[in-house]
């Protein structure tokens, strides 16, 4: 495996830096391969040695990236939203399989008439209808097979030879006319039959060759939310990882695009500052020609701007994600908008930073340690005659068991932070939808 993972790092490296980000197990509790999340929300790599071993190294390579495309395109926890899960874990593989020519054991788009790289809600949806064609064939075929036992012998009549001699000339000529018909109708029957039939029966024989039921059903909502941040920061990561080779997939560079565009302001917060400030404004002047002074005719003006000035911490602790470090950022360039003076502390277990902010100033962040919040509750205790506020950015994992100095700390929690009492005002980063 690790010589898999020098080699996928040299050919393919976006792949390759994400395979060394999961945890690798070899077991036999699972007939081939697959990817889950383990009990510590892990990302998981699974492998059956007897099986992998078969296959030479140019396939095995395709294998894993094979698994690492599952957790990409999250199918890990798209599950639940498939009816049909055998259809499911086909119309997955199709998708992951479109950007992977040459696996010998796996099924192919083209195999059922399908494009190629349509997703893998398209291919669902195509194999439900080619198995509900499948079904109303069998149908019409059980009701034809029936009417044609049953209407056989009710014109045969027990005529004496006389009779019957009289009209067998005309009986031949049209016995042998029905048959030439029924000969080619039942070929023509056989050949629809027969196409109609093979997508079917490929759906019914084909299954994935890697392991899809340790994709457990989760109907956790929270725990959706957690996996998917947790998948969109491998991607960030690796993508930022790459940087240097300037190498993002194809198929992946769409999905890393969404995730790095600045997220919209989930608060407006002209209209919080007014609800939670008040009028503690500092005054700001500011000389402007758009504004002629009073006292002097042509002359500029002043401009009067309320400036409030704000104490903003930043949990940079181990627990938060990269994805809901960005919610943060995002949320304080919006703030900075309103023409508020913000001077930022990052803080895990002590202050690991303190300074003034100013767009694009946050390149990264100090610390992912554990998580304390009375380092920088005390800090705002010695200095709170400084700022108006304090804003208090994380996702609530840690101890509240300390009470605050004034009673206009706001607490903005992440999207999956945790909902709990905290002391002071709370507003919640709405989950995001991916």
């Amino acid at each position: 495996m690790e010589k898999l993972i020098k080699r996928m790092l040299i050919d393919e490296p976006f792949y390759g830096f994400m395979l060394t980000t999961l945890d690798r197990r070899y077991c036999n509790s699972i007939p081939t391969m697959g990817v889950c999340f383990n009990e510590n929300m892990n990302a998981e790599l699974l492998v059956n040695p007897h099986f992998f071993n078969q296959y030479s190294e140019e396939i095995q390579m395709k294998m894993l990236k094979h698994e690492l495309l599952h957790l990409c395109f999250k199918h890990i926890i798209m599950v639940d939203d498939f009816p049909n899960k055998e259809l499911f874990n086909l119309a997955a593989d199709l998708e992951v399989n479109s950007y992977i020519p040459g696996i010998p054991i796996a099924y192919y788009p083209e195999m059922f008439g399908f494009k190629s790289q349509q997703g893998t809600l398209y291919y669902y949806r195509e194999l439900r209808k080619q198995q509900e064609q499948q079904q109303q064939q069998q149908r019409k075929q059980c009701c034809g097979e029936g009417q044609g036992q049953g209407g056989g012998n009710d014109n045969q009549q027990s005529d004496n030879g006389q009779g019957q001699g009289n009209q067998r000339p005309n009986q031949d000529q049209d016995q042998n006319h029905e048959d030439q018909n029924q000969v080619q109708n039942k070929q023509q029957q056989q050949q629809q039959n027969q196409q109609q039939q093979r997508p079917q029966q490929q759906t019914e024989k084909k299954k994935p060759f890697d392991d899809h039921s340790v994709w457990e059903s989760n109907e956790n909502n929270q725990a959706q939310q957690v996996v998917t941040a947790i998948i969109n920061d491998m991607l960030v990561k690796t993508a930022e990882g790459v940087k240097s080779r300037g190498y993002i997939p194809g198929e992946l560079k769409t999905i890393i695009d969404a995730l790095n565009k600045p997220l919209k302001p989930v608060f407006d917060w002209r209209k919080a500052f007014r609800r939670f400030l008040g009028n503690a404004y500092t005054e700001h002047k500011k000389r402007s020609r758009r504004k002629e002074s009073r006292r002097f005719s042509e002359s500029a003006g002043s401009q009067h701007k309320k400036r409030a000035s704000i104490l903003v911490a930043i949990d940079t602790s181990g627990s938060v994600s990269d994805r809901e470090l960005r919610e943060f950022v995002s949320e304080l360039t919006y703030m900075h908008k309103t023409g508020t003076h913000i001077h930022v502390l990052e803080c895990d277990a002590r202050i690991q930073r303190e300074y003034d902010y100013k767009p694009g100033s946050i390149k990264g962040v100090a610390g992912r340690g554990g998580t304390r919040f009375e380092p920088v509750i005390e800090y705002y205790r010695e200095h709170y005659r400084l700022y108006e506020t304090l804003i208090y950015f994380t996702d609530g994992e840690a101890s509240l068991d300390f009470t605050v100095p004034q009673d206009n700390m706001l607490w903005v929690i992440s999207s999956v932070g945790s909902r709990k009492e905290y002391p002071g005002k709370v507003l919640y980063i709405p989950k995001q939808q991916d």
